[in-house]
């Protein structure tokens, strides 16, 4: 398991976000931790689907206590897009490496995404062990997600998705 500390960096995709929002953990996790993402992230969560079955709405108040939300530029997203990997990205998590990679933040920081294209990444790029479970960071706070994470955000998923990427069947 992952150890963090008080001041550690926890950057978030959409879909960690959404889940945060959608189990009621979102304004602890964000009252006590350092949670940041990029703006093409913030943009997704805002973007209503064309299809809203199942479709979790994230307020712009709810987005607004994060500590940050860096832009990123041209010029970050191309020196990504030259990595191995970065093409299969979805654009938040595309951008969110990008910034990871431009931004020599250095360490105590964490991605939190069930996204199998960035664990892969992460593994190409030797930053698998940045990669973060929601249920890990809820877990720091003493959160308790109600109605429980879904699955791809459990440590246990991220686990196996670990071990896989490891393997190379991922």
């Amino acid at each position: 398991m992952n150890t963090s500390s008080k001041t550690d960096l926890f950057l978030f995709d959409t879909n960690a976000i959404i889940e945060a929002v959608r189990t009621g953990i979102w304004n602890a996790i964000t009252g006590d931790l350092q949670i940041e993402t990029v703006e093409e992230v913030r943009e997704e969560c805002l973007r209503e689907p064309g299809d809203s079955t199942g479709y979790v709405p994230v307020t712009r108040d709810a987005l607004a206590r994060m500590s940050a939300i860096h832009p990123v530029s041209r010029s970050m997203r191309a020196t990504l897009a030259v990595m191995e990997g970065a093409a299969a990205l979805d654009p938040g998590e595309r951008d969110l490496f990008a910034f990871i990679s431009s931004s020599g933040i250095g360490e105590g920081w964490w991605v939190c995404s069930p996204d199998k294209a960035a664990i892969r990444f992460a593994k190409t790029h030797e930053l698998l062990d940045n990669v973060i479970s929601l249920e890990h960071v809820a877990g720091r706070v003493k959160a308790r997600p109600s109605p429980k994470l879904w699955k791809q955000f459990t440590e246990a998923w991220l686990s196996q998705r670990r071990a896989e990427a490891l393997l190379g069947s991922l």
